[in-house]
């Protein structure tokens, strides 16, 4: 009966190692079109897109065996991840790594996000991207695409003067970012178009700094989205997008303050022809009509040659800004915009005019009388424009930023939209989801929300203790919000006579169960006595301990060696392992009635 016994303990405790053992978390069902509709990143080596497509799944362990890599090269394929593909903003900077005889075995990675959150994060992401992506003509040129990229991500966010974003969806949700956010999503929106982008790291002005190198045709060029959103104080950065770092060559961007620059790939950037052409010197945002790019400089509109290496004046802005008293400016805050398909819009100081392309001929738009307009820039549907009192030599004065809406490119539906739901966030119990609809006729958007899931609580009843009051504790068993309620009063101070009483109930004991209470519960008395007072009693209870614990040791020993044997097969399960031999002799103790 005793050897049966024991056999039934061993078999137990093998079940219970089984179970724990870590096993690689399941791809989602739809893993393949996730990958396909976030990939940002092509010309992976077959070690980076093992990883990558382990970091899409949020696996716990990717296993690495195959590729007889070290930890040096699994250190560059990481960060070459990291600086190319946007979409694994879920993946944090930390991870650790398992080896054999100095080769990468397993990498262990750490996610900031997982799960039914990262779903609804992706969810957001793309929709960002759409947002974008979905103004762009697809007659336009590769080069006139990267421009109309850059200067969006310029005038629609600016750079995170706290360092803290470094990720794309970062800055797509939040607004703000650091060069890494700005180089990950132009690579994103690049992708999207078949447009071959990389990037380069260095430094700028000696500081750490990354950017983009882009691809037309067969040449290489640099694209420095970050410098060309510059941070001025007094409204001075106001519809800025600076283009003295857009499409250079390797010896143009050293010359504007890079440094240390190594080209992912070893690209090289040798070819001059934008380094000199006529968007190397403009500083504001360009605008689009239909398939052609307009800028304007000193009050000149500038129609750009497909390529963008030529201009032609199409029109010249005649006005006189006041600047502080005494001061005059002719013609340097004419801002550009459009509607991107029939109209440019500039500014005078009073006026916002509609100026047709073809013709050049203008029509008034919108007159103000609060101040002077100085510049205005265009983003889908809304010009934005700024009204000062004057300037000064560093600064607007009293500024004041403000918005007009352009009539829609397809009229709203007049008998009531055909809404279909294009995207949905699911609700969780942390928040309401979001439904996302589009009209099938004029393209009209509309969101409805959908009421948060309530919490899925499990309560937990704390007992009191003596001076610490009682409660419950529910826990959501989804996100883990946690509430508590129905206090019970403290116990009062207890006695030595209780105290012996405890001790007594630790001696009659009858099983492993018993004992172990009854001793739990003799220990929280001895904090709150007299050391000195119970002193016969605390011999006493630590005699039966030690009985007790003989007894078990007795027990075990015929078969712990064996069992310590199979539980340190694996040394990954080392922490585990302390867990499991207590449950075990749990188990034992019980069986054997200790």
């Amino acid at each position: 009966m005793k050897k049966a016994f024991r056999m039934t303990a061993l078999c137990l405790a093998m079940l219970v190692v089984f179970l724990a053992i870590p096993r690689p978390a399941a791809a989602a069902k739809d893993a393949n079109d996730t990958l396909t509709e976030l990939r940002s990143v092509g010309g992976l080596s077959p070690l980076e897109e093992a990883i990558y497509r382990g970091l899409m799944a949020a696996e716990e362990r990717i296993a690495l065996d195959g590729f007889s890599a070290d930890a040096a090269t699994v250190d560059a394929a990481l960060q070459h991840l990291r600086n190319s593909a946007a979409e694994l903003f879920h993946v944090g900077t930390s991870y650790t790594y398992t080896h054999l005889d100095g080769t990468v075995t397993t990498l262990l990675p750490q996610y900031t996000v997982t799960g039914d959150e990262l779903t609804a994060a992706r969810t957001r992401y793309l929709l960002a991207l759409d947002a974008i992506a979905e103004s762009v003509d697809p007659d336009w040129s590769d080069a006139e695409i990267c421009l109309y990229l850059h200067d969006y991500l310029c005038l629609a966010y600016s750079y995170d003067t706290t360092y803290s974003v470094y990720d794309a969806y970062g800055l797509l949700t939040g607004g703000t970012g650091v060069c890494q956010a700005y180089t990950l999503v132009y690579s994103a929106l690049l992708f999207r178009f078949d447009i071959p982008v990389t990037y380069a790291e260095g430094t700028a002005d000696g500081e750490p700094h990354i950017w983009s190198i882009v691809t037309l045709g067969e040449e290489s060029y640099h694209v420095d989205v970050t410098w060309g959103d510059p941070i001025s104080p007094g409204g001075r950065d106001f519809g800025i997008a600076d283009h003295e770092n857009f499409l250079k060559s390797d010896a143009a961007i050293d010359a504007t303050g890079h440094g240390s620059r190594v080209n992912h790939g070893g690209i090289v950037c040798d070819d001059t022809t934008y380094d000199a052409a006529p968007l190397a010197g403009i500083g504001l945002a360009a605008a689009f009509v239909g398939e052609d790019a307009y800028v304007i400089a000193d009050g000149e509109v500038l129609r750009l040659s497909d390529d963008l290496t030529a201009a032609e004046s199409i029109y010249t802005v005649d006005a006189v800004w006041d600047a502080e008293p005494g001061y005059t400016y002719a013609d340097s805050f004419s801002g550009l915009g459009s509607d991107l398909d029939s109209f440019l819009y500039i500014n005078t100081p009073s006026a916002i005019l509609a100026l047709d392309p073809l013709s050049a001929t203008t029509a008034t738009l919108l007159e103000v009388t609060d101040g002077q307009i100085f510049r205005l820039y265009s983003t889908p549907g809304r010009l934005h424009y700024l009204t000062a009192d004057y300037i000064a030599p560093d600064a607007f004065v009293d500024p004041r930023s403000a918005t007009y809406s352009l009539p829609p490119r397809v009229p709203p539906c007049t008998d009531g939209h055909e809404l279909c739901e294009y995207a949905r966030i699911d609700a969780t119990c942390r928040e309401a989801g979001t439904v996302y609809l589009q009209c099938t006729v004029c393209g009209t958007k509309a969101t409805e929300q959908t009421e948060r899931l309530p919490h899925d609580y499990a309560s937990t009843v704390i007992p009191p203790d003596y001076g610490t009051p009682g409660y419950t504790e529910h826990t959501c068993t989804v996100c883990g919000h946690t509430v508590t309620d129905t206090p019970v009063d403290a116990l009062p101070p207890p006695t030595a006579a209780e105290f012996s009483a405890a001790v007594d109930a630790v001696r009659d004991a009858d099983t492993a169960e018993e004992f172990l209470s009854a001793l739990a519960a003799a220990n929280g008395m001895i904090a709150h006595l007299d050391g000195e007072e119970i002193a016969a009693e605390l011999a006493r209870l630590d005699a039966l301990v030690a009985a007790y614990d003989a007894r078990a040791a007795e027990i075990n020993a015929d078969f712990g060696g064996a069992l310590e044997d199979l539980l340190r097969m694996d040394a990954g399960l080392y922490t585990p392992t302390l867990t499991l031999l207590g449950v075990l002799i749990l188990v034992l103790r019980m069986i054997f009635g200790l």
